[in-house]
C-alpha cells in the first residue's frame, strides 16, 4: 500500500500500515501519514502505542526464534488435516469416559459381597 501521497489516512488504512511500522518496515512518508493520523485519533494512537510496548517487551525477552527443524515441524501441524486431530481428540475422550466406567463396573462389590440379602422372587421370607 503507497499512501505517501495520501494527504490523509483513515482508520482502516491506519490498521493495514501499523503492523509495517512496529516491523520497521514502512517508507518515511507512509510513517509520517502513519503518525500523522495517530496524532490525530486518540483509538489509532493508543493501539499504535499498545504495539509498540508489546514490541518492546518482545525484544527485551530475547526470545529465540525456532529453528528450521521446529518451524517445519510447526508449519506441518498447522497444515495437518483437522480431520486427524479430531480423531485424536475423539479417541481420548472416549478413553477418559470409557476408562473410568468400566473399572467402576469391575471393581463394584457384587450384591452378596456387599452383605445383601439375595431374594428369590416369588418366595416367602417369613416362613
Amino acid at each position: 500500500m503507497i499512501v505517501e501521497d495520501m494527504i490523509e489516512l483513515d482508520c482502516r488504512g491506519f490498521e493495514a500500515l501499523v503492523g509495517r511500522q512496529v516491523d520497521g518496515t514502512l517508507t518515511t512518508g507512509e510513517a509520517s501519514v502513519l503518525e500523522k493520523h495517530a496524532s490525530s485519533c486518540e483509538t489509532c494512537r493508543q493501539r499504535l502505542d499498545r504495539l509498540r510496548d508489546v514490541d518492546a517487551l518482545l525484544r527485551r525477552a530475547q526470545v529465540p526464534l525456532p529453528t528450521k527443524p521446529e518451524w517445519d515441524a510447526l508449519l506441518a501441524e498447522a497444515t495437518r488435516p483437522a480431520t486427524i486431530r479430531w480423531r485424536r481428540i475423539a479417541a481420548a475422550a472416549l478413553i477418559a469416559v470409557a476408562l473410568p466406567v468400566s473399572l467402576g463396573v469391575l471393581c463394584r462389590p457384587s450384591e452378596a459381597q456387599a452383605g445383601y440379602d439375595v431374594l428369590t422372587p416369588g418366595l416367602d421370607t417369613d416362613l
